[in-house]
């Protein structure tokens, strides 16, 4: 009997999956976790912003180790991590990868999660939302869990309003383009203000967006040239020709339009929505206090309530080739970090957050005024693009038919036309067709 007894404990031992890693195994074995990031990543997990909320420490209290932050500089941090994975020896543990690195390449070189989060998951998946898992997930797979996000909001002079006579921000698309009309005018010394800044490289597609499409969605249909791009390209033009967008909107890009939003000669724009941070400091604003934001509209009809964020998300990896002692632990830092309580803490260190419940969290919004509108924009957040070796060209094919669209007299179908037939090459070229 006893001999039984003791079998069945052996057995029971070794049926337990060996990355459910607890912290009197960490306290048992002391580990050293190396983690490859950009200094943004660490300054927030550490503290070293905001409220100075050290979360990087609890993690090393609470497993008995040590993390080793390794930052890498912007400039050739992607070349950088893509030679590291494909490298014999493998230095990181955890990796941070942007969703625009995300291609099926560097995905087949990290470790897929799936089996870890059936087993031991992260704290209430669905507070992430889907759409910040897309870049991720390849043939059914999760290769990252999101870290960072970041989100998109109309940002508009509450002076410049008030003195036309508008109360609210936009609601729809077409209220918006009605707003850039009414508050396009001439000052009296002379200088010109324009209802809304286009820009051509992050705006030709949130405008699709916002009548409800992508120019390219996330398992490849081309949509450059369906109806609701003709129709969101052809109500710009009428905008540009009108005067209504900047004249020289084809070579405005985001550091020009911040400064002339400064200047108050822009009434509105589509930024990234930590730039109301950026528009309301007096050291750099003549606008400070006169800037708030609002969701960014979509089309009436679309069904949406504003149209949905093109997000620039950082995840976190394991890479395939890490070290397997430590994978158990780099798993339970992708779950720690990914908490509601981390993510909340760094919040307030200056991360933006990637949990639907931290922007509706009293201590978050006590310290982000805009925090409203990041709690609607999360909720369909995505990538407006797919990640893949053509996605630049992509980009650029869509811009300069937005740009052509936009300011030229050729009939806006055709154009779109030829875009979608360029775009078409580009998936042959890489294999997606």
């Amino acid at each position: 009997m006893k001999r039984l007894v003791l079998l069945v404990a052996v057995i029971l031992l070794f049926a337990i999956p060996s990355f459910v890693f607890s912290r009197g195994a960490a306290e048992a074995e002391p580990k050293r976790l190396v983690v490859w990031a950009h200094s943004v990543h660490h300054e927030v997990a550490r503290g070293l912003t905001g409220a100075g909320i050290d979360v990087s420490e609890r993690f090393e209290e609470e497993f008995g180790v040590e993390i080793e932050w390794i930052t890498l500089p912007w400039a050739g941090m992607q070349e950088r991590i893509l030679r590291e994975l494909t490298a014999p020896d493998v230095e990181p543990d955890v990796v941070f990868i942007n969703h625009n690195w995300a291609d099926r390449d560097l995905l087949s070189h990290l470790a897929p999660l799936d089996e870890y989060m059936n087993v031991s998951p992260f704290e209430d998946p669905r507070d992430i939302p889907e759409g910040l898992f897309a870049p991720f997930l390849h043939d059914g797979s999760t290769y990252g869990v999101p870290y960072r996000i970041t989100l998109r909001a109309l940002h508009y002079n509450r002076r410049i309003f008030d003195e036309h006579g508008i109360e609210n921000p936009p609601k729809t698309l077409e209220e918006l383009m009605e707003i850039a009309r009414a508050v396009t005018h001439t000052r009296a010394d002379g200088a010109r203000v324009y209802g809304f800044g286009f820009r051509p490289d992050q705006d030709e597609l949130t405008i699709l967006r916002a009548f409800g499409i992508d120019a390219l969605t996330q398992d490849f249909e081309i949509n450059i040239n369906s109806p609701e791009a003709v129709e969101a390209y052809s109500a710009a033009r009428v905008l540009y020709k009108e005067g209504v967008i900047p004249p020289d909107f084809p070579a405005l890009d985001t550091a020009t339009a911040q400064e002339l939003i400064g200047e108050g000669l822009i009434a509105m724009g589509g930024f990234p929505d930590g730039y109301y941070v950026r528009f309301n400091n007096p050291e750099v604003s003549r606008e400070a206090g006169n800037m708030e934001a609002a969701p960014f509209p979509a089309a009436a009809g679309t069904g949406l309530v504003s149209a949905p964020s093109d997000s620039a998300i950082w995840g976190v990896a394991i890479p395939q080739r890490a070290r397997q002692s430590t994978r158990d632990l780099a798993w339970e830092f992708i779950r720690f970090f990914s908490s509601k309580e981390a993510q909340l803490d760094m919040a307030l260190n200056g991360n933006a957050p990637v949990r639907s419940s931290t922007y509706v969290e009293d201590r978050f919004l006590a310290e982000v005024p805009y925090g409203e509108v990041s709690s609607q924009a999360i909720q369909t957040a995505s990538p407006a693009l797919p990640t893949f070796g053509g996605t630049a060209e992509v980009r650029d094919i869509v811009r300069e038919a937005a740009i052509e669209s936009i300011t030229g007299d050729r009939d806006v179908a055709a154009v779109l036309d030829n875009a979608a037939a360029e775009i078409e090459r580009v998936l042959r070229e890489h294999g997606i067709r």
